[in-house]
């Protein structure tokens, strides 16, 4: 329930961003389908992170799934494998973890924490910084 938390949290962030620094209600929303799939990229569901390490540290959904790969692999000790595929066989949680490019360690989880909560608290500054120049240059009703 920590995570769900802590992610709630850092998506309203983003969307406060989002709503924070476009003027227009039709450019955030037709602007943040881009952002999203880039970030959803980026998070280690359809591509391995390993690949570009760069961008997973902008991505709040590579936390979440992380904190969630690494509550569940780390309870898989054994994984049995057919002997034909022996070769390209995970034998245990860990290695599952280590293969996708996530962290093997509970302590990674806090890790996690702390990133998304870093990344909500620069998310919720940029959002402010656009509405006050919004407010600024469009007047205040």
């Amino acid at each position: 329930t920590k995570s769900i938390l802590i992610l709630g949290l850092c998506a309203m962030s983003y969307g406060f961003f989002l709503s924070g620094i476009f003027e227009s209600f039709f450019v955030g929303t037709e602007l943040s389908g881009i952002v999203d799939l880039v970030l959803m990229l980026a998070s280690g569901m359809y591509i391995n992170v390993n690949q570009v390490k760069w961008l997973k540290y902008i991505s709040f959904f590579y936390y979440a799934n992380e904190t969630v790969a690494i509550n569940f692999w780390l309870k898989v000790d054994e994984i049995k494998c057919f002997p034909e595929d022996e070769g390209n066989c995970l034998h245990n949680g860990t290695a599952v973890l280590e293969h996708f490019g996530y962290g093997t360690l509970q302590s990674d989880i806090y890790k996690d924490y702390i990133y998304q909560f870093i990344l909500t608290i620069i998310l919720h500054v940029l959002a402010f910084i656009g509405i006050r120049r919004n407010v600024q240059s469009a007047g205040f009703y």
